[in-house]
């Protein structure tokens, strides 16, 4: 997949990393999300190492048909930090995946490091913004 080919809300895709070094992965695993923090809505591309989204806990839940995709659903009580997310795999099956608080982080901070990377969004979904 081309980095110029636009993003979907909730499907995974495989994108050229640019500007890796050495030791970096050459391709990631992208997704664009939307959550919501302290009351405002946000949109952003996540990106994961191949072994991340390898990694990435697939959860059974009865809630699933009341989801909608893309968007973050965070869950936090006094020893659970996680955020939980319909997308659809890069094979197109739909799943609900379980994502804890620090890859969140994480793979936010690795697309927020490398905005050469991050794919155009739908020019409707920029119209609707």
């Amino acid at each position: 997949m081309s980095n110029k080919e636009k993003s979907i809300m909730g499907d995974y895709a495989i994108i050229k990393n640019h500007n890796a070094h050495r030791a970096a992965d050459k391709e990631y695993i992208a997704i664009l999300v939307e959550f919501d923090f302290n009351g405002k809505e946000f949109e952003k591309e996540l990106f994961f190492t191949k072994h991340e989204y390898e990694n990435l806990r697939i959860v059974e839940c009865g809630f699933q048909p009341l989801m909608k995709r893309g968007h973050l659903y965070h869950c936090k009580s006094k020893k659970d930090n996680y955020f939980y997310l319909l997308a659809k795999r890069l094979d197109g099956v739909l799943v609900v995946y379980r994502l804890t608080a620090r890859l969140f982080e994480r793979s936010l901070n690795r697309a927020e490091k490398n905005p050469e990377d991050i794919r155009p969004r739908n020019f409707f979904r920029d119209m609707l913004d």
